[in-house]
């Protein structure tokens, strides 16, 4: 996903200095470098809890920017470019690390 030519917004934590509100909207915020340290340490136990925590970061960005935005439609791409994958990953490994 970080190679992805849509990713850019989505590589580091929204800078507050740069987004005034945005933690003020969004409560349970996620991003690209957060999800590569908790694949680090062994935090994602199954596939399911990965999966929550990708399209957690694409509806926190929907639902803070409006839907004519860059954001929104780089959202949107870099959502159906790893869907496939997701779903390779849920066939291969099943939904939890006990299946």
């Amino acid at each position: 996903m970080n190679t992805h030519k849509s990713s850019w917004p989505f590589i580091k934590p929204v800078s507050r200095e740069d987004v005034h509100d945005y933690y003020e909207v969004i409560k349970d915020p996620i991003d690209l470098e957060s999800i590569l340290e908790r694949i680090g340490t062994g935090y994602y136990t199954d596939v399911k809890l990965f999966e929550k925590d990708v399209i957690r970061m694409f509806t926190n960005c929907k639902e803070y920017n409006d839907k004519d935005t860059i954001y929104w439609l780089l959202a949107n791409s870099l959502q159906e470019y790893i869907t496939p994958y997701l779903k390779k990953m849920k066939d291969k490994f099943g939904t939890s690390a006990a299946e």
